[in-house]
């Protein structure tokens, strides 16, 4: 396993105070319990984000509700089946659909288990959220999969070949990253996307347009859409492109 000690984050308020709120809670119940994915990565970026999620080992749906009850938060189900819940907090005085999301996934096996079934390998870092509630400077960064070096070469790397046939969203969801973050898709993880392009054909209807809507927002979007269609994905997901060309 790859350990990446004394590593900055730049979290901004309101997030780390409710994050310290949260971690006081989780951990004065002893529920152990991870800050992971999207958030960790745009955190090392320097980038704001407002989605944050958090791997506990309790239920996730139980967990959610219990932090919404103390944050004043609206809680949401998300997936009862795997138990995942979300926490939906509005910030202060801002607009409507302007605060933070807290995911709450139940954790299964070790925090390691846990990232080597996720997506990207920048994406499958985490931290031990007892590190945040204590005020630490800085943090323990695990990192099985090497997402810090990847982080800062600038490159999209899938954390196994299983990733995308457990989840073929994420054959979008690796060009829509290369394209916000302005990165590069490593040579294997492109060649498996284009090995595996025909599995977008499956992604259901809502998570495929939350998609190619995020990648429509990035600037220059259409060398995206080229790209996407060198990969063969725009025609897996609109065959009768096919005929047109």
């Amino acid at each position: 396993m790859i350990e990446v000690d004394d590593i900055k984050l730049d979290i901004e308020l309101p997030a780390s105070s409710v994050l310290i709120r949260v971690g006081n809670f989780l951990t004065d119940n002893g529920i152990e319990s991870y800050i992971v994915g999207g958030f960790v990565r745009d955190a090392l970026l320097g980038r704001d984000t407002a989605d944050i999620d958090i791997a506990a080992a309790a239920d996730g749906l139980e967990t959610a509700s219990q932090i919404a009850a103390i944050t004043g938060g609206r809680f949401v189900p998300l997936d009862e089946e795997n138990g995942v819940g979300r926490v939906v907090l509005a910030a202060p005085g801002a607009a409507p659909g302007t605060g933070l999301e807290l995911d709450f996934s139940t954790l299964k096996g070790t925090i390691e288990n846990d990232l080597s079934q996720r997506d990207f390998t920048i994406d499958a870092m985490a931290i031990d959220i007892r590190e945040l509630s204590s005020g630490h400077a800085s943090f323990h960064l695990i990192d099985p999969a090497g997402g810090h070096s990847d982080l800062r070469h600038g490159t999209v790397r899938l954390v196994s070949e299983t990733a995308l046939m457990a989840d073929p969203v994420r054959l979008l969801r690796g060009v829509r990253l290369a394209g916000e973050l302005g990165f590069k898709i490593e040579e294997r993880t492109e060649e498996l996307i284009r090995r595996y392009s025909y599995l977008a054909a499956e992604i259901c209807g809502e998570r495929a347009r939350e998609e190619l809507l995020r990648i429509m927002d990035v600037p220059r979007n259409e060398r995206l859409l080229f790209y996407m269609d060198e990969l063969g994905l725009v025609t897996a997901l609109v065959p009768e492109l096919n005929r047109a060309k």
